[in-house]
């Protein structure tokens, strides 16, 4: 692997998008290692040196636009076309209303629920994440 030669038990696997998966044991062996996920290289003590691995990066340029569409089947082609197992379509069918497609806001209620909003009021910003238990017993105080 990049001029670097490894010896470990390998398990064979049929995946499509993957050359090798590193296990637990491989990567305990070669602890402490500095790894940066998001440009895919990891550094790895290797001999009397360290060796800087480089995985492979994507080819879309950092500030390429992606469009996502999703094509959704008719229903006249949706009949011509059964793909569904019969026992999947009894329950489909038996509970239409729930699988119908939306075509506007739901329905008024007897008791709608709104946020009254304060104007000009500023956002809240809390911490996003649980507080330790000291800092937890000085901030409800």
């Amino acid at each position: 692997m990049q001029d670097c030669s490894f010896t470990s038990d390998l398990r064979i696997l049929p995946l499509q998008h993957f050359d090798l998966i590193l296990g637990m044991d491989w990567l305990e062996s070669f602890s402490p290692m500095k790894v940066h996920w998001k440009l895919k290289w990891m550094s790895i003590p290797y001999g009397s040196s360290t060796v800087l691995l480089q995985g492979l990066l994507p080819l879309v340029p950092t500030n390429t636009l992606v469009q996502i569409c999703k094509i959704s089947v008719s229903d006249q082609l949706a009949k011509l076309t059964p793909s569904v197992d019969p026992s999947v379509a009894a329950v489909l069918a038996d509970f239409a209303p729930v699988f119908a497609t939306v075509d506007g806001l739901p329905p008024k209620r007897a008791f709608d629920h709104s946020i009254p909003l304060v104007a000009g009021a500023k956002p809240v910003y809390i911490r996003p994440y649980r507080y330790p238990p000291a800092l937890k017993d000085e901030i409800e105080k």
